[in-house]
Parts: structure tokens; C-alpha cells; sequence
């Protein structure tokens, strides 16, 4: 399966930091698309994936994180192809590879389910922190400084923003429960 390193940055942004819950503290690649949540919030990316048929695995972020580190933050590497097998993660053009823990058989929470099916509803109240971070994780995986297309859509209990964009991009941002 072949990902650009934006990809995995934009998902790895929403991924818990120390969480108990593996499923929250790495993300899921899949043949489609690429998934990264902390519980509060999800990001998906999709459409930049080379698909190949291969089962769901999950990486975790300890290992995402190293492989970024040597990677860097050039505005070049970005477009960075990253080959992703059952046992490596890896970036061909500079010759790097890190072990991919046994991680085939975990599962991962199915997030088709949480994805509102109508947006009709009144905004709710939400923590803008979250928001902001998820549409800097769009600004970034689209590269630009400002994303005048991001859509904003609410379901019909307010609980639930969804932002999207045409090219790929969904986020979606959990309310703050009374």
C-alpha cells in the first residue's frame, strides 16, 4: 500500500498521545482510507491512497512518529511516497524502514457508524480547540495557509460538526455533552 507522508501527518494529528486504548493512539490504514481519531475527534483521508486489497491494520503512533522524525517537515517531503506492508513501514527514496509491530489483528472501532447522515441541524456547543486543530490538519494536508472550501456541517442533534473537503478531507468534531 503506497501513502504520502501528508496523509499520515493530517491522521496522526488527531491520534491520541498516550492513551491506553491502542485503537486511540494509532492510526488505521485501510485500502480506501487512512483514519485517526482521540475519541473527541476523527480525521479521514481518502483518495490519495494507491489501493491495493489488503485487511485494515493499524500502526502505532510511537512508530508513525519516528518514521515523520527522519522524514522531516520540508514542504518537499510531503508528497513523500511511504510503502506500507504487513511487517514495515517504509520510504523507499531515502532508504528508510522501521518494524511495524504485530498489529494485523487488532481492531478498530467502526467509524462508518459515527458519520452523520443528515446535516440539518443548529451548531451545538463544541470545544473550538478541537476545531481549530482539525482545520490546521486540513490547512496542512492540503497545503496552503487558508482553506476558503472547507465545508462546516451539522447533524441534526448539533452534537456532531462534520468539516470536509472535495479533494478527500473529512473531520469530524464530537459536541460538548450537557
Amino acid at each position: 500500500m503506497s501513502i504520502l507522508i501528508k496523509d499520515i501527518r493530517a491522521a496522526l494529528s488527531v491520534a491520541g498521545v498516550k492513551d491506553h486504548r491502542y485503537y486511540l493512539s494509532s492510526v488505521c490504514f485501510e485500502p480506501k482510507r487512512i483514519i485517526g481519531s482521540d475519541g473527541h475527534r476523527l480525521i479521514e483521508i481518502s483518495g490519495t491512497l494507491r489501493i491495493e486489497d489488503r485487511p485494515r491494520q493499524v500502526v502505532t503512533r510511537d512508530v508513525l512518529e519516528r518514521l515523520l522524525k527522519c522524514v522531516g517537515s520540508a514542504k518537499k517531503n510531503r508528497e513523500l511516497v511511504v510503502e506500507l506492508t504487513d511487517t514495515h513501514i517504509s520510504v523507499p527514496v531515502l532508504n528508510l524502514s522501521f518494524d511495524v509491530q504485530e498489529s494485523r489483528d487488532w481492531t478498530y472501532p467502526d467509524v462508518d457508524r459515527i458519520w452523520p447522515s443528515k446535516f440539518d441541524g443548529i451548531p451545538g456547543a463544541f470545544n473550538w480547540e478541537l476545531v481549530a486543530g482539525c482545520q490546521k490538519a486540513a490547512r496542512d494536508w492540503l497545503g496552503v495557509r487558508h482553506v476558503n472550501n472547507l465545508e462546516h456541517h451539522w447533524d441534526s442533534s448539533g452534537n456532531r460538526l462534520v468539516l470536509a473537503h472535495q479533494a478527500g478531507f473529512r473531520a469530524l468534531i464530537m459536541g460538548l455533552r450537557d
